[in-house]
């Protein structure tokens, strides 16, 4: 399996998490929209990726966008204070699949951009 495939895979996986989510749990409206706005995010990244697309954007966006989710959640594992907070178990497992989404994706970005690089 390849780094695309698994990334494929993995978004896969965060996708449906953050639609299903609410159907486990009671969350506010706002964590709603929230959840269904990274849930079709993650979906559209799914799409490319599984594609096999060679745009080098679309690997920049999914980093930056992932980064930018994994440091929101990051509240919720540590305090400002730097305690655990009482939510830190719940939200471990979803930071760090995108900790290996990031990484992943930075991998492959990285692989696009030296391809591209060598064909200069």
């Amino acid at each position: 399996m390849n780094t695309r495939q698994l990334l494929t895979i993995l978004l896969s996986l965060l996708s449906i998490g953050y639609f299903g989510i609410q159907l486990f749990i009671e969350i506010p409206r706002f964590i709603i929209f929230q959840n269904l706005i990274y849930g079709t995010l993650y979906l559209v990244f799914t799409y490319f990726v599984a594609r096999d697309t060679k745009n080098i954007t679309i690997y920049i966006l999914l980093t930056i966008i992932a980064a930018f989710n994994a440091g929101r959640l990051s509240r919720s594992i540590i305090t400002p204070v730097g305690t655990l907070d009482v939510e830190a178990r719940n939200h471990l497992p979803l930071f760090l699949l995108l900790a290996i989404i990031i990484y992943l994706a930075s991998k492959q970005l990285l692989l696009l951009a030296k391809h591209t690089n060598s064909q200069k």
